[in-house]
């Protein structure tokens, strides 16, 4: 498997040891977790990115022999007010795709990874054929086309129930994807992690037949109140991913990982036997002296605005 067992991380400082990263290290090592997956922002905006120092803390993984990839919630500008009515004044797809590049510039990830979701399903019947799902994410994928990392999409598990969300234009317009990262967010039930996984991988396959490196459930949540079940669940999951031979696996999320049970689940994704082949090893990252780093940033901060104003 290319990338072994990774983890997203939501909330870093709040979150994960107070943002102590060494110690985070320690622990994702423990669990023989072997990439983390870091996030940049919502739409155009990094308010809410899982550090706010991402260049050290993407540097500090590295060093420490951690792959690093980067997630990134979109919203194609539309988004529901408190009212329930659907607005399109948000960030464009064409700002999100400019802060995107600007992020995989100055980071350097593995993988980015497009987190899109119901704001993406907004507009389906709409008379402007501009508002649609299809058009927002047409512009989006345009605007990556020179990306020259993998990119992944992380989206609903099943598109036959989410029929209104753009599958295809995100997997194949543009530079188009390299990976499926579904959210394989299972219930509470004897084989939950193996069934969701299988059916999802039958569902997404036909979009395009692509690597998967699907995402688990370590989390409570969303229909799942037990944790005593869900390290079993986890085990399913891992198991099935196997078989189905994906190219590793990975879970959401880090800060539930530390902070409600980290003795179960801890160790049942540190017995999912998963490592990643030795075709792609982890490169020392070179220091950078002060001036150096400030170069690249201030570099790719001209980039972004030259984008998106």
């Amino acid at each position: 498997m290319k990338y072994g067992k990774s983890v997203l991380v939501w909330k870093g400082v709040l979150n994960c040891f107070g943002g102590d990263i060494s110690h985070t290290i320690d622990f994702l090592k423990m669990m023989g977790v072997e990439m983390v997956i870091l996030k940049i922002g919502d739409a155009a905006g990094n308010h809410s990115s899982s550090y706010p120092n991402m260049l050290m803390a993407v540097s500090m993984f590295k060093k420490a022999g951690i792959r690093v990839a980067i997630w990134h919630y979109v919203y194609g500008g539309a988004y529901k007010t408190t009212l329930g009515v659907t607005k399109y004044d948000w960030h464009s797809p064409e700002q999100e795709a400019a802060f995107a590049v600007y992020w995989i510039g100055l980071l350097d990830p593995e993988i980015y990874v497009i987190d899109a979701e119901y704001q993406y399903t907004l507009g389906f019947d709409s008379v402007q054929r501009i508002l649609r799902p299809s058009s927002r994410a047409g512009r989006f994928m345009a605007g990556l086309k020179d990306v020259k990392c993998k990119v992944a999409l992380s989206s609903y598990r099943y598109p036959k129930l989410h029929q209104d969300f753009p599958f295809e234009t995100f997997l194949n317009s543009g530079r188009g994807c390299d990976l499926h990262m579904p959210q394989v967010y299972w219930g509470d039930y004897s084989d939950a992690g193996s069934l969701e996984l299988e059916r999802s991988i039958v569902q997404l396959k036909p979009y395009k037949n692509i690597p998967f490196l699907p995402i688990g459930r370590a989390y409570i949540g969303d229909g799942h109140s037990n944790r005593a079940t869900l390290a079993s669940q986890i085990l399913n999951f891992g198991r099935e991913a196997i078989a189905q031979d994906t190219e590793g696996i990975s879970f959401w999320v880090l800060d539930q990982i530390i902070k409600y049970d980290p003795g179960n689940w801890q160790t049942a994704i540190s017995a999912i036997p998963i490592k990643s082949g030795a075709s792609d090893p982890v490169e020392p990252t070179p220091e950078l002296t002060l001036s150096e780093l400030n170069k690249k940033v201030n570099d790719l901060e001209a980039k972004l605005l030259a984008h998106i104003g």
